[in-house]
C-alpha cells in the first residue's frame, strides 16, 4: 500500500515539473522577444484629442472632422473616440509637460493620442500635429507645417493627409502579427501597403529606443530580427503567411513587429571581391546622374547629333537624358571617327600615312572640343 502511494505520489511529481519547466521556459521566452520598450511601442488603438487655433474653432473643428474619418480608416490601429471634457490643450502644452500629457490620457483608453493645432499668422497657416504614448506621456512622432499660404478648407484637409502620413511614417515598424495559429500568421498589413504575394517579411524586437534629450521624440530606435513570415494570401488591409524561421520555437507572437517594407539593395552580389563593380563607381560620380522623364534638367543640349537628331532625343527614345559630359566624350569619338574617314581619303590621294594622319585629324578634332574634364 505505501509502495503503491510513493509510486502515485512520483508520478504526480514529475507531471508537476515537467509543468513549471514548460511554464518557465515559455516565460523566460517571452521576455526575451518582448522587451519592455517594444511594449511602449505598441500601438493596437489610438484617439485624437480636440484640435485648437487661434480662430474660435473655424479652422479647428472642420480640420479635426477630416482628421478623425483618416485615423478611423487607417487600418494599423483601431480608433477610440475621445471621451475628454477637460480644458482644450495644445500640442506644445503638453509637449511642455509629461505629467500634463498623463493627466489628459487617463481614461482615453488608448495606447496612444493625437494633438493638433491650427495657426493662422499673416504669413500663413501653420499646423503642429503631435503622437503621444499614454504609457509614459511622451511624445513619440510629429510633424509640422509652417506658413502654408492656401487658407481654404480643402487645401488645408489635403496638408493634414500629409502630416498623418509623415507622423505615421516615422514609427519604428510597418506593421504587427495580429495572430498565430501553428505556423500560420495574419498580419494587419495589405495592399495599401504594397504587401505582396510570396514576400518575405522580417519579424523585429525593438530593444533600444532614443529620444530628443529635450523634447523626448523619437530619433532612432535598435532593433533585432528574430524571424521571418512569407506571405501567401493579401487582401486590402490584411495578409496571411507562414512562419519559415524563428530564432526560437513559437518566438513570433500576437503582437510581434514587422520591419521596414523598404530594403536597400546592391548590384554586384556575384562576387566576393570587396572592389565594387566599375558601374557602381560611374554611378558615384558627379557626371553620372541621369534624369527620367520630360520634366527632366536638361542641361547644355545645344548640340544635336550628327543625324540631324535633336540633343534632346539623344537615347533614340527621348526616356534618358545623358549627362553633358558623356554627350562631349562621344562627340570626339564621333569627331575622330570623321577625322579618320577624312584623313585616309586624303592619305590616298597625297600618299601619306594613313595612320599619321588619322592621328593629327583627332587630336585636332579633340582640341576644338575644348578641356575634357566634367562641369
Amino acid at each position: 500500500m505505501v509502495c503503491t502511494m510513493f509510486r502515485r505520489f512520483a508520478q504526480v511529481f514529475l507531471v508537476l515539473a515537467a509543468s513549471v519547466h514548460f511554464m518557465d521556459r515559455t516565460f523566460a521566452q517571452e521576455q526575451v522577444y518582448r522587451s519592455d520598450v517594444d511594449d511602449l511601442l505598441t500601438l493596437q488603438k489610438v484617439s485624437v484629442l480636440a484640435f485648437t487655433d487661434n480662430l474660435q474653432g473655424i479652422y479647428a473643428r472642420p480640420l479635426e472632422a477630416h482628421f478623425i474619418s483618416l485615423v478611423e480608416k487607417m487600418h494599423r490601429w483601431d480608433y477610440v473616440p475621445s471621451s475628454n471634457s477637460g480644458p482644450l490643450v495644445s500640442p506644445e502644452e503638453l509637449e511642455a509637460s509629461a505629467e500634463k500629457s498623463l493627466q489628459v490620457s487617463q481614461g482615453l483608453g488608448a495606447d496612444a493620442f493625437f494633438a493638433g493645432r491650427v495657426t493662422k499668422g499673416p504669413n500663413g497657416v501653420s499646423i503642429h500635429l503631435s503622437l503621444f504614448l499614454s504609457k509614459d506621456g511622451k511624445l513619440l512622432s510629429q510633424a509640422i507645417l509652417k506658413d502654408y499660404k492656401k487658407f481654404n478648407i480643402g487645401d488645408l484637409n489635403e496638408q493634414i493627409e500629409r502630416l498623418l502620413a509623415e507622423v505615421v511614417s516615422r514609427l519604428p515598424y510597418s506593421g504587427r502579427v495580429l495572430s498565430r495559429d501553428g505556423n500560420r500568421v495574419t498580419l494587419n498589413l495589405g495592399t495599401r501597403d504594397g504587401i505582396q504575394t510570396n514576400q518575405l517579411l522580417s519579424v523585429i524586437q525593438i530593444i533600444q529606443a532614443h529620444r530628443h534629450p529635450k523634447f523626448s521624440f523619437l530619433i532612432k530606435t535598435e532593433k533585432e530580427i528574430f524571424g521571418r513570415i512569407k506571405v501567401l494570401k493579401v487582401e486590402e488591409t490584411l495578409s496571411f503567411g507562414v512562419v519559415i524561421s524563428e530564432k526560437e520555437r513559437g518566438a513570433i507572437q500576437k503582437n510581434s513587429k514587422i520591419g521596414p517594407l523598404d530594403f536597400i539593395t546592391y548590384s554586384g552580389g556575384e562576387t566576393l571581391s570587396l572592389t565594387p563593380p566599375a558601374e557602381d563607381a560611374l554611378l558615384d560620380r558627379d557626371d553620372g546622374k541621369i534624369a527620367f522623364g520630360k520634366d527632366a534638367a536638361r542641361g547644355n543640349l545645344s548640340r544635336s547629333h550628327p543625324s540631324g537628331k535633336s540633343a534632346d532625343v539623344w537615347g533614340w527614345d527621348a526616356s534618358v537624358r545623358i549627362s553633358s559630359y558623356r554627350r562631349r566624350v562621344w562627340n570626339r569619338v564621333e569627331s575622330c571617327r570623321a577625322s579618320s574617314w577624312t584623313a585616309k581619303s586624303g592619305s590616298r590621294r597625297s600618299g601619306h600615312s594613313t595612320r599619321a594622319s588619322a592621328r593629327e585629324f583627332c587630336r585636332s578634332a579633340i582640341r576644338a572640343q575644348g578641356p575634357h574634364r566634367p562641369h
